[in-house]
């Protein structure tokens, strides 16, 4: 596709040793990818631009978002058998022939780990409000914080990460030196990220409709060769499904829960994801 084949004259310049901070922040479409542009220089770098790397790191960051979830479910149960079911569940989930474009095209790279950063971003910040010690809780902000940096980075969609870990983290009382220091290192990243960008790559809401429609068959776009009247009503339950987990969630926002914060929050940002 030319989205790739736009990035190979800074793959040359990497190989040759020169290339600037800026060749990896420039912009491209709406986001910035200096994570997945080094990514494509090392693929070029270590196995001759053949793609193996850049499918094994596709490969490794599905499984990895499947354990995050997995993850979240042993830290509420301590049961290893249900978290490897999870473990299954997810990874069957994320290699999905679903979503046969990211496992077959290798610049996809980016598009599959702005969510795994997303989502161990915020897990770290439900760690961060849940933990016993000061020394954890900053362990786990600073993890949260480099998370959803790396989200950012990777797409634009990560931006969104930001006002979901910094109410998630106010709403579970993690206190507020956690709350501004996070709060702080999102206005950081996204004024970075928004240095210098040109707005006119994005759409606009004109057609408030038509992004209802689309942010449904988005939701249900796993039945979408069913055609898109069917992936809508199945987005349609999704979005039922979001309310439900996100009223679960905040009714166990004063508790030691992990899953149902952590869920709600995975289930914003794919909201937002949509909608954006």
């Amino acid at each position: 596709f030319a989205d790739f084949w736009a990035q190979l004259p800074l793959v040359e310049r990497g190989i040759d040793g020169d290339l600037a901070a800026g060749d990896l922040w420039e912009q491209w479409n709406e986001h910035r990818i200096p994570l997945a542009r080094l990514q494509f220089i090392a693929d070029y770098a270590v196995v001759d631009g053949t793609n193996v790397l850049l499918f094994g790191v596709i490969a490794a960051s599905c499984v990895l978002l499947a354990a995050v979830f997995a993850a979240a479910i042993w830290l509420d149960t301590r049961d290893g058998v249900l978290a490897l079911g999870t473990m299954a569940a997810a990874s069957c989930a994320t290699l999905s022939p679903a979503g046969i474009e990211n496992l077959t095209w290798a610049f996809q790279v980016a598009f599959v780990q702005a969510f795994l950063y997303a989502t161990v971003s915020m897990l770290a910040a439900v760690l961060a409000a849940r933990a016993a010690t000061p020394a954890w809780s900053a362990i786990a902000t600073g993890a949260c914080a480099l998370a959803a940096a790396a989200a950012t980075y990777s797409l634009a969609n990560g931006v969104l990460v930001w006002p979901i870990v910094v109410v998630l983290v106010a709403l579970l009382g993690a206190g507020r030196r956690v709350t501004a220091a996070l709060a702080g290192a999102g206005v950081l990243t996204v004024g970075s990220f928004l240095w210098g960008f040109d707005a006119s790559a994005r759409g606009n809401l004109s057609d408030p409709l038509g992004l209802i429609h689309f942010v449904l068959v988005y939701l249900g776009s796993i039945v979408w060769g069913a055609g898109s009247s069917a992936a809508a009503v199945v987005g349609a339950a999704g979005l039922v499904l979001f309310a439900a987990v996100c009223a679960l969630g905040w009714r166990v926002r004063s508790g030691r829960a992990v899953a149902a914060p952590f869920g709600a929050a995975v289930a914003t940002f794919i909201m937002l994801t949509a909608a954006q």
